[in-house]
């Protein structure tokens, strides 16, 4: 298993997710900072621009509205019926204790939703990394731990320019996490594969680590601060040919990061 708390070299060279991903049937991908960013560095500060809509919506110039929306999936934790909550869910449970209608729970879902899918955009390496992958005709799976529908990834990956995937697993929609191991058992399942025969790459240490878990495929941590250094590397070195069963994987010209 990969050591996910070290970068090498060797991961600044496109050799070597070219030989990661060749020793591979299925290459899973993590979602938020693995294929796509957005340009603030936690997801939080999303509520602080969401801000004046929500005063705007509920009538209240007042309204704190990122310390409330920061606990909206705690108020939920009496009925919650699985281990994610979805977004609407987080806003009804708001809702009730704030004294908000229905249809104005359903609103601010919805602007949350919508500034999501403006703010995504994609990482650089992950396109790299997916683009490889499909050259490389592995079956390519998306493994995301988020409380957007999947209706709304499939937005937010058709915008980033990323088709062709063959899975889509979304933890408000299976209503398991990354985070405990078992959207990773239903991912195994849907594949159809032994374990050692799929590579996960993601971002986070412990949701796309696996330190705790009995499952044993070969996972990638990719940081995302790491990104951008490892594409200018990549882009430079996308000048020497990489062959697998004889075919190009990487263009001949460096791809602009």
């Amino acid at each position: 298993m990969d050591d996910m708390n070290a970068i090498t070299g060797d991961k600044l060279r496109p050799e070597y997710w070219v030989k990661t991903l060749a020793g591979h049937d299925a290459i899973s991908f993590d979602l938020f900072d693995t294929l796509i960013e957005r340009p603030y560095d936690h997801p939080h500060i999303l509520f602080d621009y969401m801000t004046p809509r929500a005063r705007e919506l509920t009538g209240n110039p007042a309204l704190a509205f990122r310390q409330i929306r920061e606990e909206a999936r705690d108020l939920t934790q009496p009925q919650r019926p699985s281990e994610e909550v979805p977004l609407l869910q987080r806003y009804n449970a708001l809702a009730k204790r704030e004294g908000w209608s229905p249809d104005l729970a359903k609103k601010l879902c919805e602007e949350e939703e919508e500034l999501e899918l403006f703010f995504c955009r994609p990482t650089a390496l992950g396109k790299e990394l997916f683009s490889l992958a499909k050259q490389m005709n592995k079956k390519i799976a998306i493994t995301t731990d988020t409380f957007l529908s999947q209706d709304r990834i499939e937005k937010i990956l058709k915008k980033t320019g990323y088709e062709g995937y063959h899975y889509l697993f979304v933890s408000s929609e299976i209503g398991k996490l990354k985070w405990s191991g078992s959207l990773y058992s239903v991912m195994i399942e849907k594949l159809g594969l032994s374990p050692e025969k799929i590579c996960h790459i993601g971002d986070h240490p412990v949701s796309d680590g696996f330190p705790r878990r009995a499952i044993c495929f070969q996972n990638h941590r990719v940081w995302p601060l790491f990104i951008e250094r490892v594409t200018r590397f990549f882009a430079l070195s996308c000048a020497v040919i990489s062959r697998t069963n004889g075919r190009r994987i990487l263009p001949r010209r460096p791809i602009k990061a």
